[in-house]
């Protein structure tokens, strides 16, 4: 039995299966075991390490609760990022909309860089609840990333190459923009803003004529 990014080909074609029939909760059971597996938890607690230590400077010795595999037997962010992606839907999917933004708000604070592949499902959840703060502050999260990676591709966000599992970007996909765009929409009509409605739904026409 193969593996493949960290769990077997096997699990993969399982879960494409519940998901390719609509068994969300299925699915959704399958991600937690991989998610919860010890190469998974290790792979994602080097990543916390890894940012803690940027922010408190490379001389503070940061303490980790659990041990940590050597780095290149650790899976890349993006593929944790994916997989915790991948999860978010099923949960959209069973209309768990409120663990979204509170599983999204926590990731992000644990590891931003995983920003990128959470924030379009943390925004779908949010203006499904007519959260609207939640969904301002999301946005604004998409809007200072893009400004901030204003060198790199637009549909990108840049990622500090400091450690030697992490991959130099990680990418969202026209998708992705379309569910920010969508939320940038809903906003705009919340708000009353004729000008901000017309320029998002201009945006998004563009994201599916892609």
């Amino acid at each position: 039995m193969s593996h493949v990014n960290g769990y077997t080909s096997t699990m993969r074609h399982r879960i494409l299966e519940l998901e390719l029939t609509d068994d969300w909760l299925g699915a959704l059971q399958e991600y937690d075991l991989v998610l919860n597996s010890q190469h998974f938890s290790e792979s994602l607690q080097y990543h916390c390490r890894d940012k803690e230590k940027e922010r408190r400077g490379p001389e503070v010795e940061v303490a980790v609760a659990v041990p940590v595999a050597h780095p290149d037997r650790l899976l890349h962010l993006d593929t944790i990022a994916k997989m915790e992606q991948q999860k978010l839907r099923c949960m959209i999917e069973l209309g768990q909309y409120e663990a979204v933004i509170e599983q999204t708000s926590s990731l992000m604070l644990k590891v931003s860089e995983l920003q990128s592949a959470l924030l379009p499902l943390a925004t779908e959840a949010s203006w499904r609840l007519m959260r609207w703060g939640d969904l301002e502050h999301f946005l604004s999260k998409y809007d200072q990333s893009q400004s901030q990676g204003s060198s790199s591709s637009a549909s990108t966000v840049a990622v500090p190459t400091t450690s030697p599992v992490v991959d130099a970007s990680l990418p969202m996909l026209d998708t992705d923009l379309f569910q920010l765009s969508v939320g940038k929409i809903i906003l705009s009509m919340q708000k009353q803003d004729s000008a901000g409605f017309y320029r998002e739904l201009e945006n998004a026409r563009k994201q599916v004529g892609r």
